[in-house]
């Protein structure tokens, strides 16, 4: 599941704001790797001053999104396809464990997600809300540890999460399999664990078929 955390709403600042903005231009894939940002333009772009863009610089280059360039400037950072397998096997073992706690414990946050949201009008999948509905269901099985730690992961995860999002195939198979996870999990039905571990699987073969041979021309 690629997700990410929502704005704050009433209490968001505009360190938030130029935060949430950066991340997502990078998984938009906007913002490639080794792009150079520049802090004045991002600031001019969302009508506010350099000062909380280079607040949210820093706390991205903390969580590995960038990286420093020169004194004062950031470049998105890289991440070599294996430490992404890594990665990904990390999130596997976490949801995994959350998806039997819920069965087991015959929980019902599940419940009120409505996963046909992940349709677009023209009936394909929709990519941003793909990672909301992924969103709320971590919500819904993790605890609040767990949770925080599935968005430091996938935050270093954001490059190449935007390249598998763009990869033929990879959103339209990632929605579904998520509708069969939330299905196969609020039924209580144990297969859904061994569903997640192949979507996980299938995965973690596009990033080494097909994502690291031609990592550099991305």
């Amino acid at each position: 599941m690629i997700h990410a955390e929502p704005p704050k709403t009433a209490t968001e600042t505009c360190a938030d704001r130029a935060y949430a903005f950066i991340r997502g231009q990078i998984l938009d894939g906007e913002y490639s790797a080794g792009m150079l940002l520049n802090p004045a333009e991002i600031a001019e772009k969302l009508v506010f001053s350099v000062i909380p863009v280079r607040e949210a610089m820093i706390r991205l280059k903390a969580r590995g999104l960038l990286t420093q360039s020169g004194r004062s400037g950031y470049c998105v950072a890289t991440i070599e396809p294996a430490e992404a397998t890594i990665i990904y096997k990390a999130l596997a073992a976490i949801y995994t464990s959350a998806i039997e706690r819920y069965i087991e414990s015959r929980r019902m946050t599940l419940a009120a997600i409505d996963v046909s949201a992940l349709h677009g009008a023209d009936g394909t999948f929709a990519k941003h809300a793909y990672i909301e509905i992924s969103h709320e269901i971590s919500r819904a099985l993790l605890t609040k540890n767990e949770y925080e730690v599935t968005l430091v992961l996938l935050d270093r995860l954001c490059v190449i999460n935007a390249c598998l999002l763009r990869h033929p195939g990879v959103l339209q198979k990632g929605c579904a399999d998520l509708i069969n996870i939330c299905e196969l999990t609020r039924s209580y039905s144990p297969d859904a664990v061994e569903f997640y571990r192949q979507m996980i699987a299938y995965i973690v073969n596009i990033i080494a078929t097909e994502v690291a041979p031609k990592w550099v021309s991305w």
